[in-house]
């Protein structure tokens, strides 16, 4: 996912909390075998129990994907059950997307529609596949209210993910269909000095601002500069 960029969300949108998880995608083949791979194409020895799961509810040609993830345990550690050659039964699928094979096309809102009528009706509280529960938000203020609140009462956890309903599917590609937030803490400092851009061509100043200097409890630090847009950092100068 992208992270959030609010001029570039496309309502209305669903609203999730974002998983520190191991993506996988699971599809049937033409004579209804499930199986599963990972962003690396891994082979996964772990999730047979979803497998078997998923076995006539998941038609041809259908993909469901979602977090591997077990709920209180560090990614290193879900990591590690998701890759061990041995079954992991404590892992669940969380559930945020599901496709057709030659309809990519079908909107997000659409593709939630279908996974509901194929496989949610069938999720129970101890199934091994879950669907992640979503908030459906239709403006920038109602965004940006909820995202402030899921900090505030959720520090500790990562964030959240925010998927247009509108969206199309893009395989392998990080679309503005599908943003991330996490909540970044911050520290005063006091700010000390302005470094200009330096042109890599002509080794001369640019016009632009390149880095701060500042003051964090008598160290002084470097900091980049950041999301300032491009008319900021000239008139700083």
């Amino acid at each position: 996912a992208k992270n959030i960029d609010y001029k570039k969300i496309i309502y209305p949108v669903i609203v999730t909390e974002k998983l520190d998880g191991v993506p996988a995608d699971f599809y049937a083949t033409a004579d209804g075998e499930i199986h599963v791979r990972t962003r690396q194409g891994e082979p996964l020895y772990s999730v047979d129990h979803i497998k078997d799961w998923l076995f006539g509810l998941l038609y041809p040609h259908h993909h469901v994907i979602g977090e591997l993830y077990v709920r209180g345990l560090p990614f290193k550690d879900i990591g590690g059950l998701v890759r061990a050659e041995r079954p992991a039964p404590e892992l669940t699928l969380n559930v945020f997307d599901y496709y057709h094979e030659g309809k990519e096309w079908m909107t997000y809102g659409d593709r939630l529609r279908m996974m509901a009528e194929n496989i949610g009706i069938h999720v129970e509280r101890k199934s091994p596949v879950q669907l992640i529960p979503g908030v459906q938000i239709l403006d920038e203020n109602t965004l940006r209210e909820n995202i402030a609140t899921f900090d505030k009462l959720y520090p500790e956890k990562e964030g959240v993910i925010i998927r247009s309903l509108l969206g199309k599917m893009e395989i392998g590609k990080r679309s503005w269909n599908f943003q991330r937030h996490k909540a970044v803490g911050t520290v005063d400092i006091r700010l000390t000095g302005i470094k200009e851009a330096i042109d890599k061509k002509t080794k001369l100043g640019n016009g632009m601002v390149g880095g701060l200097t500042g003051d964090y409890n008598g160290l002084e630090i470097g900091v980049g500069p950041g999301c300032l847009p491009h008319s900021e950092r000239t008139d700083m100068l």
